[in-house]
C-alpha cells in the first residue's frame, strides 16, 4: 500500500515536473534574466509542441514571434531590454491528454549600461550643476 502510494506520489511529480518551461540563465522568483547582445536564449521542455514569444523591447509596441521547436528545445535572441512572456504548448507525458498551455513572464536586461542613457545623465548633470553655478554667481556678484 505504502508503495503503491509512493509511486503515484512520485508520478505525479515527474510529470508535473515535465509540464514546466525551463528557460536557461533564468532562476525562479528572481524578477529578470540577465544577458549580452549575443546571447541566444534557450527555452527547454521534454514535450514542447510550440512556443510564442510576446516581446516588448523597452516602451516600444510588443512584437509576436513563434519559435520554432525541435526536439523540445527553442532557441530565440532578444533584440533589446524589455519584458518576454513565453507561452508554449506542453504536452503531458500520457499521449491520451492534449498539449496544455504554459507561460512564463521574463524581464530582460543586459549587462552593459546603455550608452545614450549616460550621456543624458551627464547632459542633465550639466544643466543641473550649470543652472546652480550661474546662480549663484549672479547671487554673490558685488553690485555697483
Amino acid at each position: 500500500m505504502r508503495l503503491a502510494l509512493a509511486t503515484l506520489l512520485l508520478c505525479g511529480a515527474l510529470s508535473a515536473q515535465t509540464r514546466t518551461l525551463h528557460i536557461e540563465g533564468y532562476v525562479a522568483g528572481k524578477p529578470y534574466l540577465v544577458v549580452n547582445k549575443e546571447t541566444t536564449i534557450v527555452a527547454r521542455a521534454g514535450s514542447m509542441k510550440s512556443l510564442t514569444v510576446t516581446y516588448r523591447p523597452g516602451s516600444e509596441v510588443e512584437e509576436k514571434e513563434t519559435v520554432k521547436v525541435t526536439g523540445g528545445i527553442a532557441m530565440w535572441k532578444p533584440k533589446s531590454a524589455g519584458l518576454a512572456k513565453f507561452d508554449a504548448m506542453i504536452k503531458p507525458p500520457d499521449s491520451a491528454a492534449k498539449p496544455a498551455p504554459y507561460s512564463e513572464i521574463v524581464s530582460i536586461r543586459f549587462d552593459s549600461a546603455v550608452s545614450l542613457g549616460l550621456i543624458v545623465m551627464l547632459f542633465a548633470g550639466l544643466i543641473l550643476f550649470g543652472g546652480a553655478y550661474v546662480s549663484v554667481r549672479a547671487l554673490l556678484r558685488e553690485e555697483t
